[in-house]
């Protein structure tokens, strides 16, 4: 009679090579590297598995420009038109009060600067 373990021995080649095909390593259930979107994972990713990602509970900080196409808003801003109305905004000397002008010939006007002739 045939003993188990001669059996498994002589077909573990085999099964090992089914399980490599599969994606699986040689290890107990350690795959060999493979797509994170393959058929071994499930949920989301660790904050410890991507340590450059932004974390939605904000507790990691941005450190450097973050280019943001035309068009995508963040919380319901679209950044470019924000950035476009904030250009004009800051350059108009009348955003938030009419400009200075000169009533009478004993005034001088230089940019906001009104001076008075003694």
């Amino acid at each position: 009679m045939i003993e188990a373990s001669e059996i498994l021995r002589a077909i573990k080649p085999t099964i090992v090579g089914w399980i490599e095909a599969a994606g699986g390593g040689g290890g107990p259930f350690a795959p060999s590297p493979h797509n994170l979107n393959g058929p071994h994972h499930t949920g989301t990713l660790d904050a410890s598995q991507y340590p450059d990602a932004l974390l939605r509970d904000g507790s990691r900080s941005i450190t450097g420009n973050l280019l943001v196409e035309t068009g995508i808003q963040i919380d319901g801003v679209d950044i470019s038109a924000f950035k476009s109305a904030y250009d004009a905004h800051i350059v108009n000397p009348s955003a938030h009060h009419a400009p200075v002008t000169v009533g009478n010939t004993g005034l001088s006007l230089s940019g906001q600067q009104v001076s008075l002739a003694l």
